[in-house]
């Protein structure tokens, strides 16, 4: 998974939950970062878990040796297409057993290990045994999702970007009849 956004609620949650985690240096540095962040963001009881012990291997042989204990251990790396070096090394370290699972917290482009372990083609050449699984973390909120978060979060001042000016003009409506200032930037980026 990428180190920020969902990386950073997946690692939180997993580590709340006592389980036993090894993470990447990047995502455990991800989450410091945004835990650090007190300006625009809010103490939750989350946060907590990011005190609990977590296992950060310094190199490949840590990793190695990590992969190889036979200790049940969730590992997770910032690379959600399994294309470095780093997450390779733990897809190749558990591809051949089949209690292993390997999970895809979202996006896969068409042609990455992380988009190719579902084909059976591909699991077939590449003698897979892991179970895989794609559970998808959804980051973009479609119009109602975006709606329900700003009944629940009490928005003064709404900002919408990553998509046309023609696909926010339904929602800016809705918006700000709610009493919300809304913003919607006819081109690529939004300035306030």
């Amino acid at each position: 998974m990428p180190p920020n956004g969902r990386g950073a609620d997946i690692y939180l949650y997993l580590m709340s939950l006592g389980l036993p985690v090894c993470a990447e240096q990047q995502v455990v540095s991800a989450v410091a970062a945004l835990r650090s962040a007190s300006g625009w963001t809010h103490e939750s009881p989350l946060w907590q878990a990011a005190d609990m012990p977590c296992i950060t291997p310094k190199d490949s042989s840590e990793r190695n040796s990590l992969i190889c204990s036979p200790e049940p251990m969730i590992f997770i790396t910032g690379d959600g297409m399994l294309t470095s070096q780093v997450a390779l090394q733990y897809y190749e370290g558990l591809k051949d057993d089949p209690r292993s699972r390997i999970i895809i917290t979202g996006h896969a482009a068409e042609g990455t290990v992380g988009a190719s372990i579902f084909s059976d083609a591909f699991r077939k050449e590449n003698r897979v045994q892991a179970q895989t699984e794609k559970i998808t973390v959804k980051v973009h909120p479609d119009e109602s999702d975006a709606l329900c978060l700003l009944e629940n979060c009490n928005a003064k001042q709404v900002m919408l970007f990553h998509a046309a000016h023609e696909n926010c003009s339904h929602i800016s409506v809705q918006i700000s009849a709610k009493g919300i200032s809304c913003i919607c930037d006819t081109e690529h980026f939004l300035i306030l």
